[in-house]
């Protein structure tokens, strides 16, 4: 786990992690039941829909950002 913080964009609480890849991956706070992330000592890792199990999961911010248009590469 790297750090709690804001959205620079829209102000929103997310925490940054590293991915399994070692990229830093910025999550919104809140578990949810559409997350995808899991957290597993520190480090996030996709779950493919049918792993799922109902479980509360973390949502990557960058799917729930109002301004992530902003922030894409070309």
């Amino acid at each position: 786990m790297m750090a709690s913080s804001s959205c620079s964009s829209c102000g929103a609480p997310i925490e940054w992690v590293k991915t399994e890849y070692s990229k830093n991956m910025p999550l919104d706070i809140e578990p949810s039941l559409v997350g995808n992330v899991e957290l597993r000592d520190g480090v996030a890792y996709y779950v493919r829909d049918g792993e799922r199990d109902g479980r509360m999961l973390r949502v990557s911010h960058f799917a729930t950002c109002v301004n992530a248009k902003k922030h894409r590469r070309k």
